[in-house]
Order: C-alpha cells, then structure tokens, then sequence
C-alpha cells in the first residue's frame, strides 16, 4: 500500500496520441522521480480520476474561452489546475498573429481561474503578459515536454526500436512531413466548429476565418502537387509522407492511392524517429522544420508566392522554395545545403526556451511539486477498487444506455484522435527507457493508467 504521507498526484490528459502521448509520458517520468502519483490517458479516463482522486494539479493542454465552465468543475475540487497549449504559439509568423488566436484559446475570466499558465520561449510569455497584465505572476516561461522529444539524446533512446525499423524499412529517404487543410470537406468541418468554439461576433470575423482557412486548403493542395512533381522527376529516391496528426485520415486514404511508386505512406511510426532517420525533410509552415534542424537534418521550406504564412517561423529552418522546379534543384544537392547555424540559433532562443542538460518536464516537474496539493487518502485498494468500478461501468453501459447521446463537437472522432488506444505494454516500455522499470502502472479503465514510482 502507498504511504499516506505527503502525496503529490497530478493528472494528465492527452487528447491526440500521435503528438502528445510520448512528450507526456517523459514529462510524467520526471513527475514520478518527484513520488509524484500519475494519472494519465484519454480525456474521459482522467476526468474520472479527477471525480475520484482529487485534490492534485490538472495538467491541460489549453484554456479555450469555451473551457470556463470545465475549469471550475475541477477548481471545485480543490485541485490546481495549469495549462501549456499544445498548438505551440511560438510558430506564429507575428505578434498579432499569434495575440489574435490568444482571442479565442484564452478568456480573462479563465485567467482568473487558473493557477498557472506556462509558455514554450519567451516570444508567447510576452504576448500572453501583454494581454493580460494583471496575470503576469501566473505566467511561467519554463518549455515545454514536446521540445524534449526534439533532443538527439531523447530520441535515441527512447525511439531505439522504432530507429532499427526505420533503417530496415526504408533507408536513405527523403521525409515529406504534411501539415494543413485536406480537403473542402475539412474545410466546412473545421468552419462548423470554429462557428461554435470561436464564437464569431460578427460576419466580418467569419469571413476572416474563412479566408484563412482557404489559403490553407490552397497551400495544401499546392505542396501536394509540388509533392508529386519532384517524386515522379526522381524515381529513383526514396519519399516518405508522413501526415500531420490532425488531418483527415479519410482524406489521406483517398489521396495516397494516387502516390507515385516511389512515395511511400507513412501514418504509424512516431515523427521524432522518422526525422532522426531521414536523409533531409521537406515540410511548409510546421514546426518539425525546427525539430529536424535540432536533429541535424538539412530542410526544404516550401513557400510559394502569394499565400499569407500564419504561421510563418519554421519556414527559416530550411531552404525557401516557391515552386516544383526549385524544389527539384535543392533535392539534388540536398547534402550541400548550408545553414546559417548562428542566426537560426537566435531564431530558437527567440521563441523557445533551452536549458543545457535539463529536459523542459522535468523544470516544470520540479517546479510543480512545490505547488501541488497534498492528499493522504489515495492507496492501492481504492485504485484497485474504482477500476473496477469503472471497467464495470464501461460493460454496462451499451447494455443499459447509461450514456446519453451528445453533439459531438470534436474535429476528429475519439478512435481517430486516440489511433489504437493506450496500452500497457508501451507504457512499461517506455518507462524501461528512462530508468523507471519499477514503476507501477494500474490500468484503471479504457486508454486510462495510473502510475506510482516503486522505489
């Protein structure tokens, strides 16, 4: 049984597997090393612990304006409650930019209610202080766990297994790493929701929206047939796509039955992994263009003329193309390509932030434990006890309809976001890795975990 002294828990939902299950995971081994009790997985899974097992620190991934209500259900537990957001603000080409999606993934009155918010660099800690200058002392600047997984000595060890596969599989290929708008049908998905999240004032404010989302779906399309030009003009290299975890699946489906021989589809393997095997990248206004410079790899920035970059930052990281023909010639000498180490370095420090040997989860981990409720009434038996109760749960409710229907207002559905669940298996995997093979890892319902440090 765990000692009822002084217990730290903290929970962590992750919403998109593909892009958040291992920076989380890293960042829950530095919680661990803190005794720190974990729960992690799927959003339902750990709203149920929180129900249950509260007080702790909720660890979210933003504070939409549309959040308010969710965030005083778990403020009313007593828990503290902090967020970093997934999107990454450091990738916005302006200030303005990025202070106008501040609009809409952050209220004032949320602001109220959190405890803390932290940044990934010092570009979005300014912005989010600007805007809320009455909040500054909640504004922490400490990274953020995904840039972890952007470190060689990460993804080396980490990604070991999924390294020797890679270099089976494929060898010497070229990584096209997509990211945007799929089809027409994404864009009216997307509209739909923005319509309700982003709560637009005004036709004015909608029909923004929609330019930009056009523009998206313009470029898109664009880099997909400059994608295929430079593929059918060198049969004899290796590509490999590997979609962004946002996109449509259905789309890609349909789309890559029209891929040359030579452009292989790649929707499973990890991004950090594929960069790390890769010979060069070829991406358009994404912020794996700064992974893979982190991973010592030469990259080609597609940006053709007459599109607005939103998010314009990753695009320094590699070679400015605007067209097939360039894209062609910088593939060819792919090998030669030169960085301007010192300046790109500055671009970095700008908008993220580093500290030599110390991993972002475990800044934030340390910092955390300082602030993290204690709570003395969580032991194994009533883990094992609500799992039951849970997975018990989960029986019976497609037999007694105890789940009513909602309005789904998700982008993508759960099965989509989530890929093939969370399994034990890799979490323990994982753990192995960073030197936690001790750890205790409770499967208290579907896609959700608890973990204790077993020291």
């Amino acid at each position: 049984m765990i000692s009822r002294r002084n217990q730290r828990i903290i929970f962590i939902p992750i919403e998109i597997k593909n892009r958040e299950f291992y920076p989380k995971l890293l960042f829950s081994s530095y919680c661990l090393k803190k005794n720190f009790s974990v729960f992690f997985g799927s959003k339902k899974s750990v709203l149920r612990a929180v129900n249950k097992f509260s007080p702790g620190i909720y660890f979210h991934k933003s504070i939409n304006y549309s959040d308010f209500d969710f965030i005083k259900k778990i403020k009313a537990k007593k828990n503290f409650y902090v967020s970093l957001d997934e999107e990454g603000g450091f990738a916005f080409s302006t200030k303005n930019d990025l202070n106008k999606f501040l609009n809409y993934r952050s209220s004032k009155k949320n602001m109220e209610l959190v405890d803390k918010i932290f940044t990934w660099g010092v570009f979005d800690e300014n912005i989010w202080k600007k805007k809320y200058p009455n909040y500054k002392n909640k504004i922490i600047n400490f990274g953020a766990p995904r840039v972890d997984l952007w470190k060689e000595k990460n993804v080396k060890k980490i990604f070991d297994n999924e390294i020797q596969d890679i270099n089976k599989r494929y060898r010497d290929f070229i990584l096209i790493l997509s990211s945007g708008l799929t089809s027409k049908r994404e864009l009216n998905k997307v509209l739909s929701l923005d319509s309700k999240w982003l709560n637009f004032k005004n036709n004015i404010q909608k029909k923004r929206r929609l330019k930009t989302l056009k523009n998206d779906l313009k470029l898109f399309k664009m880099f997909l047939q400059t994608i295929f030009n430079v593929c059918k003009s060198n049969p004899k290299i290796k590509f490999v796509l590997k979609p962004h975890p946002t996109e449509s699946k259905e789309d890609w489906k349909r789309i890559s039955k029209k891929f040359p021989k030579n452009l292989l589809f790649e929707k499973d393997i990890e991004t950090s992994p594929l960069i790390y095997c890769a010979k060069g990248v070829l991406q358009t206004s994404s912020s794996t263009a700064i992974q893979s410079y982190l991973l010592n790899k030469n990259v080609i920035s597609y940006r053709p003329k007459k599109i607005y970059f939103e998010r314009n930052f990753g695009n320094y990281f590699g070679k400015i193309v605007v067209n097939s023909e360039q894209m062609n010639n910088s593939i060819k000498k792919l090998a030669k390509l030169s960085m301007k180490k010192n300046f790109l370095d500055k671009k970095i420090n700008s908008r993220l932030s580093f500290v030599k040997g110390i991993d972002n989860s475990k800044r934030i981990a340390d910092y955390l434990f300082k602030f993290t409720p204690i709570n003395n009434k969580i032991n194994f038996a009533k883990i094992y006890f609500y799992s039951f109760v849970f997975k018990l749960s989960d029986i019976l409710s497609p037999i007694f309809r105890l789940n009513t229907k909602r309005t789904n207002y998700a982008n993508r559905p759960y099965k989509e976001k989530m890929n093939n669940g969370i399994s034990k298996d890799e979490i323990k995997n994982f753990f192995a890795k960073v030197s936690l093979s001790k750890t205790k890892v409770i499967e208290i319902c579907k896609d959700g975990y608890y973990f204790k440090n077993e020291i």
